[in-house]
């Protein structure tokens, strides 16, 4: 039995954080005419991309911006110029707490980026395929082992302007409750 009980329509966003919400899930006793079973539930809500909070449990998800000088990458912080021309570094951590199959990371850049790379295909070094799109990359892995994983991925800044990003996710193909996010990422580029 599920139950969802909720007060005006859930497209008001102000309602979600207004107004209590509660849902129940009772399984009675499994039988074999009434075998055990599995759900997931699910709540989405619109709003700003700089404004998600990051959010994974068995899968985290952090991203670093690194700026390539004459003395080799460092860390961008907030504050650090950018300027056309430049290039910038996109590193994510993936830490998994066990083995995952068919898992994809998703990448929606910002407008002012593109990727040195512009090839899709399968990369070695990372065990996945890497598929270049006009808006962001994704990498398909059908293996995930249990521990830490870095991506790294360069890009050249083409434009200039204030510019954000889509939140990094990865999350399990078949299995989406498994799944991670990082915060977007705001670039101002002079």
């Amino acid at each position: 039995m599920l139950a969802f009980s909720h007060a005006g329509s859930l497209a008001d966003d102000s309602l979600l954080a207004a107004t209590p919400q509660s849902l129940t899930v009772r399984q009675s006793a499994a039988t074999v005419e009434q075998p055990l079973s599995y759900g997931a539930a699910y709540l989405q809500a619109w709003m700003p991309a700089i404004e998600t909070p990051a959010a994974g449990a068995e899968l985290r998800l952090t991203c670093q911006l690194y700026k390539e000088t004459e003395s080799g990458w460092q860390l961008l912080t907030p504050g650090d110029k950018l300027h056309k021309g430049d290039r910038l570094m996109v590193r994510y951590d993936i830490e998994a707490s066990r083995d995952f199959d068919f898992v994809a990371l998703r990448d929606g850049r910002p407008a002012c980026l593109e990727p040195t790379s512009t090839a899709s295909g399968y990369e070695w070094k990372h065990g996945c395929y890497r598929s270049v799109e006009d808006d962001g990359t994704i990498w398909y892995f059908d293996t995930f082992s249990k521990g830490k994983h870095v991506i790294e991925e360069t890009y050249d800044v083409d434009r200039t302007g204030t510019f954000t990003s889509a939140c990094p996710q990865v999350q399990c193909q078949y299995a989406p409750e498994f799944s991670a996010r990082a915060r977007a990422i705001t670039l101002t580029v002079e």
